[in-house]
């Protein structure tokens, strides 16, 4: 399944003072920073690799 369906980030929208990513699937963090553009990027490049792979078949 591709990432960008299920990693969601929280808090929604600027001003916190930290970020996560996690797995709407199981609750878990995947990836924290005190950016929330960092965790988009984070997002796009799980998303990429997994069009990679798809690909690559």
């Amino acid at each position: 399944m591709d990432p960008i369906n299920y990693l969601k980030i929280n808090p929604i929208g600027e001003g916190a003072s930290y970020y996560e990513v996690y797995d709407s699937r199981t609750d878990a963090v995947v990836y924290g920073h005190p950016s929330r553009a960092w965790c988009v990027d984070w997002v796009i490049e799980e998303h990429l690799r997994y069009i990679a792979a798809e690909e690559k078949g």
